[in-house]
């Protein structure tokens, strides 16, 4: 599995864990770095910081005070949208 699939996967595990529902996002309620990530997905750190990166251009993630919004992922939601 990519880096990205493994940082997705991780990000979905942790928004179903510990989220807070938006408007058809899903803010983590957790202050997490790069390194957290990192350690999550099994990955370097810089390795980590492009793929969140990637997901940011690609307007699936956004940062709000230090957590980390999923745009258009919804824990428990039948479909998913936003490409998550």
């Amino acid at each position: 599995m990519k880096i990205t699939q493994r940082v997705q996967y991780v990000l979905r595990t942790l928004a179903d864990d510990f989220g807070s529902p938006h408007p058809e996002h899903t803010l983590i309620a957790l202050p997490l770095e790069v390194a957290d990530v990192a350690i999550l997905v099994g990955a370097v750190r810089e390795g980590t910081n492009r793929s969140l990166m990637a997901l940011k251009r690609e307007g699936k993630l956004a940062v709000v005070d230090h957590r980390l919004l999923l745009r258009g992922y919804r824990p428990g939601a039948k479909s998913r949208t936003g490409g998550w």
